[in-house]
């Protein structure tokens, strides 16, 4: 199944309700992801960046439009909250994706059945469960892969590669339940201002992508991160907050150290990289704003980058354009 199907259908939705409390998350999940676009719809700079950048971008990309079209939602208006959920086995296709928003259930549900009746939809109707039924929607052309659908009884739009995932979440619990307690814990408390959210379990972060040496040693100890993006009140910047847990102070302190000295040999390459290409500009700017402090068995990160970069970031043409 290609992944980026389901990215896509991430990107390009609003939400503003929290998958934190969202019932429909996997009981093995160890990482989600939840972006809440709709409060960047509300403010008129990310507003400004978000729109175009959809426009151009999104609805070009292979099947997200006509998935988008099948579904029959507007993603700039209509939706309302997203989150994307994966398995702790690896499993590319133990993923799990929830949409929920203002449309009218009864009313979609008649036009997803609708839809199955018609060959050219790509959609056909494979459990005809009276309270959940269950699509399967293949990709035009004869392409090889395919997204399970449904619909939940709370009205939320679930979407998955794998069909047994898919009804494994479709379950009457009135709220999440996780086997990765911890996990749990810091989904729940995510801040409810937040722009996007994300919480990883420690066994599942590859830690590969850090240079060998002691921040990856460090790191590979930890129970998880998580963290969130958030508009700050003047709409200028955005600050970024992580957190990383580890099993004791000894740890935690040690990784703290160990993330300064890879923020500084970071920041060498970016700046080289910046003077080539300066749409990242943000990334630097966001890394040389780093601070970071360990508090107790946790290492708080802080971060900021200011729209007017941000923006540059997405529309690199324009960037080259200023310099």
């Amino acid at each position: 199944m290609n992944r980026a199907l389901i990215v896509l259908l991430i990107i390009g939705s609003a939400c503003a309700k929290l998958a934190g409390q969202d019932r429909l998350l996997p009981s093995d999940t160890s990482f989600l992801l939840t972006v809440n676009t709709r409060a960047a719809l509300q403010s008129a700079a990310l507003k400004e960046l978000f729109v175009p950048w959809c426009k151009t971008t999104l609805e070009k990309a292979p099947n997200f439009g006509q998935l988008a079209n099948i579904l029959g939602i507007d993603r700039l208006t209509e939706l309302w909250t997203v989150s994307v959920a994966t398995g702790s086995n690896r499993d590319q296709d133990r993923i799990i994706v929830v949409l929920r928003g203002s449309w009218d259930k009864q009313s979609l549900a008649g036009r997803l059945l609708e839809k199955s009746k018609r060959m050219e939809s790509g959609l056909s109707l494979v459990n005809d469960n009276k309270q959940t039924p269950v699509y399967q929607w293949s990709r035009p052309g004869g392409k090889p892969g395919s997204v399970f659908i449904a619909l939940s009884t709370d009205g939320g739009i679930v979407t998955s590669p794998a069909k047994d995932y898919l009804t494994q979440v479709l379950r009457p619990n009135e709220k999440a339940d996780l086997s990765d307690r911890h996990l749990q814990d810091s989904i729940a408390a995510m801040n409810p201002r937040a722009l996007a959210f994300v919480a990883v379990s420690g066994t599942s972060i590859d830690w590969s992508m850090v240079p060998e040496g002691k921040a990856r040693d460090a790191f590979k100890s930890s129970r998880g991160l998580s963290g969130h993006l958030i508009l700050n009140q003047a709409e200028t910047e955005l600050n970024l907050e992580l957190s990383l847990e580890f099993a004791d102070r000894e740890t935690a302190s040690s990784s703290s150290q160990a993330l300064d000295d890879l923020a500084g040999q970071s920041l060498g390459y970016l700046g080289m990289l910046v003077a080539q290409q300066p749409q990242y500009k943000a990334v630097h700017t966001a890394l040389k704003s780093n601070r970071n402090e360990a508090q107790g068995n946790s290492v708080r990160i802080r971060a900021t980058m200011p729209l007017g970069e941000l923006r540059e970031l997405m529309n690199p043409k324009q960037a080259a354009r200023g310099n």
